[in-house]
């Protein structure tokens, strides 16, 4: 989004690099953390396991919403207004929780 509203464009071929690299890192995410809990806890809980059910259930709302609102996200007041504001938001939660 980034990229969009400062008008940078890059080659095709470094755009379809970029989206093939996140595939391999998300498949050893997901192979490598529950595997990391396993080993520095010694086991994996229930409550270990509700993360993943989140996101799995949330991912597909994530997308609808990004599929849906796209043209929203990319006029330049209103878009950039609110990812601003999210990413505040999340910044504050965190410091927040500190």
């Amino acid at each position: 989004m980034l990229r969009y509203y400062i008008n940078l464009k890059f080659a095709l071929w470094i755009e379809l690099l970029a989206m093939a690299i996140t595939l391999p890192l998300g498949y050893a995410g997901a192979r490598l953390i529950p595997y990391n809990l396993w080993r520095a806890y010694r086991g994996l809980d229930l409550s270990d396991r509700k993360v993943f059910f989140v996101f799995f259930l949330v991912g597909p709302f994530f997308g609808f919403f990004f599929f849906e609102y796209y043209e929203i996200l990319l006029e330049t007041l209103v878009g950039g207004l609110s990812i601003l504001a999210t990413i505040l938001l999340f910044i504050s939660l965190a410091a927040w929780q500190q």
